[in-house]
């Protein structure tokens, strides 16, 4: 009887193996190739192929079985199902190598955060992909196809060996990112499609629900690092009484009105190419100019590498969240801002983007600002004066200057630009870059600079464009008594080392200020607003909350280098992945000293004293804690009486749950005993309606279930959303809305049980709600599937008055 596992199939299995890492070599050659802009040492072609032999060796080993098993019962399929794998890994490598050279970075689990509508701007605003590229993409799989069934080897002793070289795939050395110079280098070896499983691997696992013990214990190894605050409040762990100094009154003349503020926040700028001392020659000689006449900051830190934390860091210092504090939309936790309190005081307040205003769901976090007036793509006129992102700057500030109301009430007013971001799209390109070109002449750069200048130039269009907005505010009512604050929202090179792709200007310039002068201490995004704030207070009478949640105390004014400052550190895939406490960094496990050198930022890697692991893991816990579960700042309102209106659990009386809810059914599926809705109801539950009385000041619902979604078939309909919504009606029109996406809470796949959990706490000072408006809470299944949940349990919760509740006895 002959062998079930043939020497044929041997010789099959190894040739396959060969053809695969031929293919890979391929694919190391045109990364090469496709990055030669930013790289010319191939040395990473050969270490980066060494490092994909050992991942190619190791998928192979644990191939092995299910292939010789899958041959026992069809060689034919088994090899043809085998070739057809390997060209999906093949395609996916190729494509994910071409996203590395257009984005700057590889791609890793941020693309199951963005929307559906997010990732089409995304790519649409990005570099075009060269037909050469195209063709590569499809070619090279291709290529493996066609080729793989052909022999390269035919000695059957050979091949076996060759096989059992295959084992040592398990024993192959790994690239580490400690082990190189610059992060980029190490993102350029490293395999794309192992980064990306490696960032699902490694997705954080922190629950927002903790015990007592637990709080208590994060609580504690937090707090003790803030000696300096008051905290107030044991059940929101960052709440303490508001001591800012004002530190910025000594540099300005006093006014008799409250000032004017206007923040700009650049897209991609950093100091690695603006200011005094810029690692290439700087493109902002006016925004330069602004500096050396004004306050400025030479070490400044953006919280993220993405700009979804730049607005939040700027006017709240505010914390991440899960995936970004704007991703909370309105179901946000409640919060304080430049925005909240200027607006208290009355102030008028605007923000001017010149792309998709619900992009990083910018619309949901202004909206509960309640910013008053903005200004985004929509733009009628804006034909010819647009990128693929959005209007250009200048026509953008244009716009917005021309927009304004310059009456007797103070503005804040917050411009965040575009027009420096990837694809790098500007007017008369060829003009500035000429102008860059003679800027570094005669000045030494590297290969790899002289090889950005398109990129570099652009930042000068936005110099300029900066300028002419102050030229337009000087010509307004109101110029001289006017804050202007410019700062970026990260260095566009965002796959750099930390001390550069966190490098960011801040620079303060008014016509109020007294002296100018440079500062040379660390600080970052989350400091400006406690100084603002506390500036405004001392010296206008600013009415501010007495406690507030930030854990900065505002920005250092000490000529010499020192850092006390607090910055955690997102990454482009919206991971908590680094810290800064005083002048330690802790990145990739271990602890750094924040040095300044040269008038440069560096980190020596030191001995950990005072434990800066547990530190980071009880931040990020508490961090996610609190925007979890509504605890930022205490949202209970004195002199308020709490009433429950509506309890009720699957848990406790099943009997009574089903009696609330007819239109449910029992069923034991998928290991529980859940409730499942029919699949043609769009609307399958109403979980509560409640008329609002002119007594009622707050409603605060909670609710906590399981969920379980199983797939279908139809792809578009298996991406259709099940909801949960807020509404509020008056009268026959609606009067507020809200949704929130449940797949959002999840994205490794359909089929597999999620928690969903919310809270919304809807005060009448904050939504306007009148007597008689009907607030509805309920499930929308866009799909008209079937879903399951169980251990259901929901609340609603009303806040009076005490007089009006004691009149009404």
């Amino acid at each position: 009887m002959e062998h079930p596992i043939k020497t044929k199939e041997h010789i099959n299995f190894v040739n396959i193996l060969l053809w695969t890492l031929l293919s890979l070599f391929f694919i190391r050659v045109y990364e090469c190739v496709i990055n030669s802009d930013y790289f010319d040492d191939w040395q990473y072609l050969l270490s980066g192929f060494v490092y994909d032999v050992g991942y190619c060796l190791r998928f192979f080993f644990f191939l092995i079985i299910p292939f010789f098993i899958g041959t026992i019962f069809s060689s034919k399929v088994t090899g043809v199902v085998t070739r057809l794998l390997i060209f999906i890994v093949l395609f996916l490598s190729v494509v994910l190598v071409t996203f590395y050279a257009i984005a700057g970075f590889p791609l890793d689990t941020v693309v199951f955060i963005y929307s559906f509508k997010e990732i089409v701007s995304i790519v649409s605003s990005s570099q075009s992909i060269p037909l050469s590229d195209i063709f590569i993409i499809v070619a090279i799989p291709c290529f493996f196809l066609f080729f793989s069934s052909k022999k390269i080897i035919a000695n059957s002793n050979f091949c076996i060996a060759t096989l059992s070289i295959s084992i040592l795939g398990a024993l192959w050395p790994q690239p580490q990112p400690l082990g190189f110079v610059q992060i980029e280098k190490y993102y350029l070896v490293e395999n794309k499609i192992v980064y990306m499983l490696k960032s699902l691997k490694n997705v954080p696992t922190i629950s927002h629900e903790m015990d007592e013990q637990q709080i208590k214990f994060y609580s504690t190894n937090v707090q003790e690092k803030f000696s300096n605050q008051k905290f107030v409040n044991e059940k929101c762990p960052f709440l303490h009484l508001d001591q800012s100094p004002d530190v910025l009154s000594p540099f300005f003349k006093m006014s008799k009105k409250k000032p004017n503020v206007v923040l700009i926040i650049v897209e991609g700028l950093g100091r690695e190419y603006s200011g005094e001392n810029s690692i290439v020659p700087s493109t902002t000689p006016f925004i330069d100019s602004l500096a050396s006449n004004g306050l400025t900051w030479t070490n400044c830190l953006s919280t993220s590498q993405r700009t979804i934390c730049a607005l939040p860091s700027i006017i709240g210092a505010l914390p991440f969240g899960k995936t970004g504090f704007m991703n909370y939309k309105e179901s946000a936790p409640n919060f304080n801002s430049l925005y909240t309190i200027m607006k208290a005081n009355g102030y008028t307040t605007s923000f001017f983007y010149g792309g998709w205003l619900c992009f990083d769901d910018m619309c949901h976090f202004l909206k509960l600002n309640k910013v008053d007036n903005y200004i985004d793509v929509s733009l009628k006129d804006s034909i010819g004066r647009k990128n693929s992102w959005g209007l250009y700057d200048d026509f953008l500030f244009q716009n917005a200057v021309s927009s304004i109301t310059f009456d007797e009430n103070p503005r804040f007013e917050v411009y965040l630009t575009l027009t420096t971001h990837d694809p790098f799209e500007y007017p008369e390109q060829e003009k500035y870059i000429k102008q860059y070109e003679n800027i570094i002449k005669d000045r030494k750069i590297t290969g790899e600079q002289k090889k950005q200048i398109r990129e570099y130039a652009s930042f000068l269009y936005l110099d300029e464009s900066v300028k002419k907005l102050l030229d337009a505010y000087k010509l307004k009512t109101g110029f001289e008594n006017t804050i202007f604050i410019i700062t970026g929202d990260h260095n566009f090179h965002t796959g750099q080392d930390p001390m550069v792709s966190h490098h960011v200007p801040l620079i303060i310039w008014s016509p109020l200020l007294s002296r100018k002068k440079q500062m040379n201490a660390l600080v970052s995004h989350r400091d400006i607003s406690p100084s603002l704030l506390a500036f405004l207070k001392n010296r206008y009478q600013l009415k501010t909350p007495d406690v507030e949640s930030f854990l900065n105390v505002g920005l250092d004014t000490s000529v010499n280098f020192q850092s006390n400052t607090f910055s955690p550190l997102m990454d482009v895939g919206r991971h908590l992945y680094g810290l800064v406490y005083k002048d330690m960094f802790f990145y990739l496990n271990q602890t750094f000293q924040i040095l300044y050198k040269e008038n440069h930022l560096s980190l020596v890697k030191v001995k950990d004293t005072i434990d800066m692991a547990a530190f980071i893991n009880a931040y990020k816990n508490l961090d996610i804690y609190v925007c979890e579960n509504n605890l930022l700042i205490d949202e209970e309102v004195p002199n308020l009486f709490r009433q429950d209106v509506y309890t009720i659990s699957s848990n406790k009386d099943m009997a009574d749950f089903i009696k609330h809810y007819p239109n449910i059914e029992q069923k034991n599926s998928f290991g529980k005993k859940v409730t499942f809705f029919s699949q043609n109801q769009e609307f399958p539950l109403k979980i509560l309606t409640d008329t609002i009385q002119d007594n009622i000041m707050a409603l605060e619902f909670n609710l906590k279930s399981n969920f379980f979604i199983p797939s279908i078939s139809n792809k578009k309909e298996n991406s259709k959303e099940l909801s949960f919504i807020t509404e509020i009606n008056r009268g026959d029109k609606q009067f507020y809305w809200a949704n929130e996406n449940l797949n959002d809470s999840w994205f490794a796949g359909y089929n597999k049980w999620f928690e969903f959990k919310t809270k919304k706490v809807i005060q009448k000072e904050k939504y306007q709600f009148q007597s008689g408006d009907i607030i509805t809470f309920y499930f929308w299944n866009k799909g008209r599937r079937t879903f399951y949940f169980s251990d259901f349990e929901t609340s609603l919760i009303s806040y009076t008055k005490c007089d009006s509740l004691n009149n009404s006895k």
